[in-house]
C-alpha cells in the first residue's frame, strides 16, 4: 500500500475516532507488535534494550548517513532487514504497543524516546562508530527560542500515539510520563506536518488549535488536583518542572529604574508561568501566552507560585526539585519554598549534603548551599563558631565559595580565636609556597592581603623569603602571587629581631614586581644602618645590571656620600676596574662611567694620573674617550706633564674639546717646535687641527721655513699640504737648492709634485750623472698607465732638448728610450722614435736600436 494511501486511512481512522467520541486507549490493547529481536530482549529484561530502542528511533526516523570513503558520496543507514520486514515506517503505533506493555523497562525506554535528546551528538558517536555522519533535520523540532531534538517528533506517523501515550499516563498517574509530554507541549510549537484527504483537503496534524489546547488541558489537569489538596498535584508539578532548562528560557536585558538588568523571559511557557507565577501581581496570563515574565539571573526572592500551602507540606519534595532541577528559576523557587516554608527541614539536612552540593554545576544550587552554610551552619547557638567548617570554605576548590567564606571571615575575624587566625594564615603561605593549586592561591593572596594582613608578621622571616625566592621560575604561572606574598613578607620583616643584612636583600631588588622592590628598598632606606652594609655589599650593589636597581644605588649613596667617603680609598680604584673590565655587563660599565665616576664621584678623581686619562682617549668605544676628556679638563695638565708625541697624539685624538686643548698646550711649547713636529701634527683627518698647523706655518718667519719642513710638507700623503709646500716652495725658490728639491720632488707618488719636479728640471743643469740617477723618476712618469698625460708631456720635452743638448746626457737616455720603443702606443711610439732618429743623426756614434740609410 502507498504511504498516501496509509495516511489517507490514518486520517479517516481519526475523524472517525474524533466523531464517535472513540476512546481506544483507554482499553490499552497493542497495536503493531515491536521487532522480533526488541521483544526478545524485553523478555529476558536486558538492559541494552533502552540503547538499542534509541538506536532503532534514530535510524526509523532521523534518516542518518554516513560518508562513504570508497564511493565518494553519503551513504543512508537502514535497520536491519528483519527489523523491516516485521515493520511499516508510517506505522508509529509500536510506541503505543511499548508504553502499553507495561514492562518497567520499556515504560522507562518510552520516556527517554519521548525526552528532547540534549546531546544528540552523543548519541550519534555511541551508536555510529564512524568518522563522518549527518542526522536529517527531520529530528529537529522548533520552539520560540531555538531547536531541540527529539527522536519521536510530532508528526502524522506518531502524533496519534502520543496523545494516546499522555491521556492514559494522566490517568494512571504516570507523572514521569505525563511531565515529559507535557514539557514538550509547553515549550514546542506546532510543525508543518498536514495531510492531504481523499476529498484534496490540507489537514494539520499538530494544529494551533490542539497546541493551546493541550498546553491549556495540561494546567486544567494539575489546577484540580490543587484545588483538591491532592499529594498528585506536588508530584506531576515537581516532575514537570524538572523537564524544564535554562536553556527554555529567552536571554534578554531591559532597562528599568536607571540600570540594565539581565535575565531570563518565559512569556511563550504555559505550565510553566502557572506553577511558578499563578498569584503574581506582575505577571499575568492572556489567551494564548503570558506578558512580562522577567526572570533576573539570581531568581526572585518572593514566592508567588500556586498552591502554596500544597508545596509547603511536601518539603522532601521540593529538596528533591532543589537538588534535581536543571534550571535556575525552577531552584531559585524550591530554595524559597523550603527557606520560607519548612526552615526547620533545611536544619535537619546532614552537612555532608550541603558540602556536595556547593560542587553542585549550577550556580544557583551552589550558592544556596554556600549561603546556607555561612548564616547557619558556621557559628552555633552558643557564639562559638565551626572552625573546621570556616576553613573548609575559606580553601574550597570554587572561587566564589572562597569569595563569599572570605567576607565573613572579614566580618567575624575579630571574634575568632587568634590561633584560628594564625593557622589560616600559615595555611595560605604554604599554598602559595607549594605553588601546586593556582585556583586555591588565586583567592588566598586576597585573604592574606585583607583579613589576615594582622597575623602576617608572625610569619616573616628571612628564611621564608628565601624560600619563596628559590622556589619556580620567573615564567611560572604562581610566580606573580609568590611575588605579592614576598611584598607583604617584606613589609611585615622585623629587619632587627632576625638580623638580617644587605646582602641577603639585596637580590629581592631586582625583582620584577614592583611592590617587592619597592618594599627592599624601604627596608634599606629606613635601616641601612642595621643592614650590615661594607665595600662588599656596595661593589655587589653596584654591579647588579638593571636600571632600576642603578636609579636605587645613586639616591641611596646620594643621600649618605658622608657614609660612602671612607670606602673611597678602595671603591674607587674597585670602580675603575670594572668600568675597564669588558667582560663585565656593559650596563653597569656605563652605569660606573656614567653616573657615579662621571657625576657622584667626579670630584675625587682630580688626582688621578695622566696616564689613566690618556689610556682612555685611546679607549676604542667614543663614550670611555668622552669620559678621558672630561677626566683631562677636571686633572688641568701642564703642557710639561707631557711628551711632544703625546700632544700630537692628542692633537689627533676624534675627540673635538681634546684636540683643542693639545693645541693650546703646543702653543706654549712653541720654542721647541721642529720640522717634523709640525708636519706630524698637519698631517691628520681633523680639519681643525690640520687649519690651525697650516696657519702656524704659513705665519712662521722666513727663516723658520727651513727646507726640512718644506720637504717635510711635500712628502704628505694629503693633497692640501702639497699645495702648501709648493706654494712655499715658490716663495722661497732662490734659497733651496734645486737639485735636492728636484731630487726629493722626484721621490713622490703623487702626480702633481712630479709635474712640479720636472718644472724645476728645466732650471738645473744636466750631467749623464744626474741622468743615471733620476732615470727610475722617469721611468715612474712614462709608465704611469691612463694617467699623467701632462707630466708626459713635460718628461718628452725635456729628455728632447737635454738630447739635442749634450751627447753624455743622449748617451745616458738611450737604455730609457729603448725600453720605451718596445712598450708603448702609436703616439708615444713615434715621438720616441723621432728622438732616437735625431739622437742617432746628431750622434752617430751611439747606438740605437735603429739603422740610418
Amino acid at each position: 500500500m502507498a504511504d498516501q494511501e496509509k495516511k489517507n486511512l490514518m486520517l479517516a481512522q481519526a475523524e472517525r475516532e474524533f466523531a464517535t467520541h472513540d476512546t481506544w486507549w483507554e482499553k490499552e490493547e497493542p497495536k503493531a507488535p515491536l521487532p522480533a529481536r526488541i521483544q526478545a530482549m524485553l523478555n529476558r529484561n536486558d538492559p541494552a534494550v533502552i540503547d538499542e530502542l534509541l538506536k532503532f528511533a534514530f535510524l526509523l526516523n532521523g534518516e542518518v548517513q554516513v560518508w562513504d570513503y570508497n564511493k565518494g558520496g553519503w551513504q543512508k543507514l537502514s535497520l536491519p532487514e528483519e527489523d523491516m520486514a516485521q515493520l511499516d515506517p508510517q506505522d508509529g503505533s509500536w510506541l503505543w504497543t511499548l508504553y502499553v506493555s507495561g514492562h518497567p523497562l520499556a515504560r522507562k525506554a518510552v520516556r527517554k524516546l519521548l525526552s528532547y535528546q540534549s546531546d544528540i551528538y552523543d548519541l550519534q558517536r555511541r551508536f555510529f562508530k564512524y568518522q563522518r555522519h549527518m542526522i536529517s533535520r527531520k529530528l529537529q523540532v522548533k520552539w520560540h527560542g531555538g531547536r531541540r531534538n527529539a527522536l519521536i517528533p510530532f508528526d502524522a506517523v506518531y502524533f496519534r500515539y502520543v496523545k494516546a501515550i499522555f491521556k492514559l499516563a494522566e490517568k494512571k498517574g504516570d507523572a514521569e510520563t505525563w511531565a515529559i509530554l507535557a514539557h514538550r507541549f509547553d515549550l514546542e510549537r506546532k510543525g508543518n506536518n498536514r495531510l492531504q484527504t481523499a476529498a484534496g483537503q490540507e489537514v494539520e496534524v499538530y494544529s494551533d488549535k490542539t497546541h493551546y489546547y493541550l498546553r491549556r488541558r495540561c494546567w486544567r489537569y494539575l489546577r484540580e488536583l490543587g484545588e483538591k489538596g491532592n499529594p498528585a498535584y506536588i508530584r506531576f508539578a515537581v516532575e514537570a518542572l524538572l523537564q524544564y532548562e535554562d536553556q527554555d528560557a529567552r536571554y534578554v536585558s531591559k532597562y528599568e529604574n536607571g540600570e540594565w538588568l539581565v535575565g531570563k523571559k518565559y512569556n511563550h511557557l504555559w505550565l510553566f508561568n502557572h506553577l511558578l507565577f499563578h498569584r503574581s501581581q506582575t505577571f499575568k496570563p492572556k489567551r494564548l501566552q503570558w506578558e512580562d515574565v522577567f526572570v533576573p539571573y539570581d531568581g526572585l526572592d518572593r514566592r508567588e507560585e500556586a498552591f502554596p500551602n500544597l508545596w509547603d507540606q511536601h518539603a522532601d519534595e521540593l529538596w528533591r526539585l532543589f537538588n534535581k532541577a536543571s534550571s535556575g528559576t525552577v531552584i531559585s523557587f524550591a530554595w524559597n519554598a523550603l527557606l520560607h516554608g519548612n526552615r526547620d527541614y533545611l536544619n535537619r539536612v546532614p552537612r555532608e549534603k550541603w558540602m556536595k552540593l556547593l560542587d553542585d554545576e549550577h550556580n544557583q544550587r551552589n550558592r544556596a548551599a554556600l549561603a546556607w552554610l555561612l548564616e547557619n551552619e558556621i557559628l552555633a547557638d552558643n557564639g562559638e563558631a565551626d572552625l573546621v567548617l570556616l576553613e573548609e570554605l575559606l580553601f574550597h576548590i570554587d572561587q566564589t565559595v572562597r569569595e563569599k567564606a572570605a567576607d565573613w571571615f572579614g566580618e567575624n575575624a575579630q571574634k575568632l580565636p587568634r590561633e584560628f587566625n594564625l593557622k589560616i594564615t600559615r595555611r595560605i603561605i604554604d599554598i602559595i609556597k607549594d605553588g601546586s593549586d593556582y585556583w586555591r592561591a588565586t583567592g588566598c593572596i586576597d585573604l592574606l592581603r585583607s583579613h589576615c594582613r594582622p597575623y602576617v608578621s608572625e610569619f616573616a622571616t628571612m628564611a621564608l623569603i628565601k624560600q619563596l625566592q628559590d622556589s619556580g621560575s620567573r615564567w611560572s604561572y604562581m610566580y606573580r602571587m609568590k611575588e605579592d606574598l614576598l611584598a607583604l613578607l617584606l613589609e611585615e620583616l622585623d629587619v632587627e629581631q632576625q638580623e638580617v643584612t644587605g646582602v641577603e636583600l639585596l637580590p629581592l631588588l631586582s625583582s620584577a614586581n614592583n611592590e617587592v622592590q619597592q618594599q627592599t628598598e624601604a627596608l634599606f632606606e629606613k635601616h641601612f644602618e642595621k643592614l650590615k652594609l661594607d665595600l662588599d655589599f656596595l661593589l655587589a650593589l653596584i654591579k647588579t645590571p638593571n636600571s632600576r636597581v642603578q636609579a636605587f644605588t645613586t639616591r641611596f649613596m646620594s643621600d649618605r656620600l658622608l657614609w660612602v667617603v671612607p670606602f673611597y680609598p678602595a671603591l674607587l680604584p674597585r670602580l675603575w676596574e670594572m668600568m675597564l673590565d669588558e667582560n663585565e655587563s656593559a650596563l653597569v660599565r656605563n652605569y660606573i662611567r656614567d653616573v657615579l665616576l662621571g657625576k657622584l664621584f667626579f670630584e675625587e678623581l682630580r688626582k688621578t694620573p695622566i696616564s689613566q686619562a690618556l689610556a682612555l682617549l685611546q679607549h676604542q668605544e667614543h663614550a670611555m674617550q668622552a669620559f678621558g676628556a672630561q677626566l683631562l679638563a677636571l686633572i688641568e695638565p701642564k703642557p710639561h706633564d707631557f711628551t711632544l708625541q703625546q700632544l700630537v697624539d692628542l692633537a689627533h685624538r676624534p675627540l673635538a674639546e681634546v684636540r683643542a686643548a693639545a693645541r693650546k698646550m703646543l702653543e706654549k711649547l712653541r720654542l721647541i717646535w721642529s720640522p717634523d713636529l709640525l708636519v706630524n701634527v698637519m698631517e691628520t683627518d681633523w680639519d681643525d687641527t690640520r687649519e690651525w698647523a697650516m696657519c702656524i706655518v704659513t705665519a712662521l718667519p722666513t727663516d723658520e721655513q727651513t727646507p726640512e719642513l718644506i720637504y717635510g710638507l711635500l712628502d704628505t700623503a694629503r693633497r692640501d699640504i702639497r699645495a702648501l709646500a709648493m706654494e712655499l716652495i715658490d716663495r722661497h725658490l732662490t734659497r733651496l737648492d734645486l737639485t735636492e728639491l728636484m731630487m726629493r720632488a722626484s721621490e713622490s707618488p703623487y702626480l702633481e709634485v712630479q709635474e712640479f719636479a720636472l718644472a724645476i728640471g728645466d732650471r738645473l743643469t744636466w750631467t749623464a750623472q744626474r741622468m743615471t740617477e733620476l732615470e727610475l723618476f722617469f721611468r715612474t712618469v712614462f709608465f704611469r698607465v691612463h694617467r699623467g698625460r701632462r707630466a708626459k708631456n713635460m718628461a718628452f720635452a725635456l729628455l728632447e732638448r737635454l738630447a739635442l743638448e749634450k751627447q753624455e746626457c743622449a748617451e745616458a737616455m738611450v737604455p730609457l728610450l729603448n725600453d720605451m720603443v718596445r712598450n708603448f702606443g702609436r703616439q708615444d711610439f713615434e715621438r720616441i722614435v723621432h728622438l732616437l732618429t735625431q739622437i742617432k743623426m746628431r750622434y752617430p756614434h751611439i747606438q740605437t736600436p735603429l739603422a740610418l740609410e
